[in-house]
């Protein structure tokens, strides 16, 4: 789905790798994230394109190796999962519009998010995506993350981190506090490559989306966290540590 890619590591590297080969054009090699998004209605109709696609070429799979057919299966199943809330949200053929009021896709092409960044450094790594609403000056953070009931009794244990308003005067404040390990333990660990955490990451990218919001006449900006399961535990640790960070003044978090 390269025609919905936007800033990633991948688009990235592959970016800079074009630039050095000189097979890259002028204004493929801006660095400014808010010039590299992708809009969601924009995103809706490549994927149901892309799903048209691979559904009418079926003949090809004999040609593709037991790995490229295997990515296939795994990508037209993505796909398809991603058309079923299409059609979920679709009026009958007596209504008015496409998509019906409240629905999942009326209310992600309502709203004006821009697609601008995607976390695909490695499957296994916290899976997680940047949007922009220009018209509300809001930002916001969306995690992906699924576990079973199996996973959470396994991964209930807590960890210690320090407390990022231990400076407040309140009774009970402390310098460190207990957060589940499942939810805080990786997003809050250095990487060894980078020696930054993903908490670190993110916060580094909000503050260079902000920077251009501002540069484009934007005023303080709104940021938000959300995510299902395993996500929203980590939108909720990650809300935290932001929403106590003075150097993002923010109008809302």
């Amino acid at each position: 789905l390269v025609d919905i890619d936007v800033n990633s590591h991948q688009s990235l590297a592959r970016r800079k790798e074009m630039k050095r080969l000189g097979l890259s054009k002028p204004e493929e090699e801006s660095d400014l994230y808010l010039d590299n998004t992708k809009t969601a209605g924009f995103v809706v109709r490549a994927v149901l394109d892309e799903h048209e696609m691979m559904e009418t070429s079926s003949q090809v799979s004999g040609a593709l190796s037991q790995a490229s057919d295997a990515t296939m299966m795994y990508d037209s199943s993505l796909l398809r999962n991603f058309k079923a809330w299409v059609d979920e949200s679709k009026l009958n053929q007596h209504g008015s519009g496409y998509f019906s009021k409240g629905s999942i896709m009326k209310n992600l092409i309502g709203t004006g998010l821009e697609v601008v960044w995607f976390q695909d450094r490695h499957p296994r790594d916290i899976i997680y995506c940047i949007c922009v609403d220009k018209k509300s000056s809001a930002i916001t953070v969306v995690f992906l993350g699924e576990e079973n009931v199996f996973s959470r009794v396994r991964n209930s244990a807590m960890m210690e981190h320090r407390n990022p308003i231990a400076s407040e005067s309140y009774d009970g404040n402390a310098e460190f506090i207990n957060l589940r390990a499942a939810v805080s333990e990786e997003i809050l660990r250095p990487r060894k490559d980078t020696g930054k955490t993903t908490l670190d990451e993110i916060r580094e990218k909000v503050v260079k989306i902000v920077k251009e919001l501002a540069d484009g006449g934007y005023e303080r900006y709104h940021l938000s966290m959300v995510g299902h399961s395993l996500g929203g535990g980590l939108a909720t640790v990650v809300g935290f540590y932001l929403a106590s960070d003075g150097r993002l003044e923010l109008a809302s978090a």
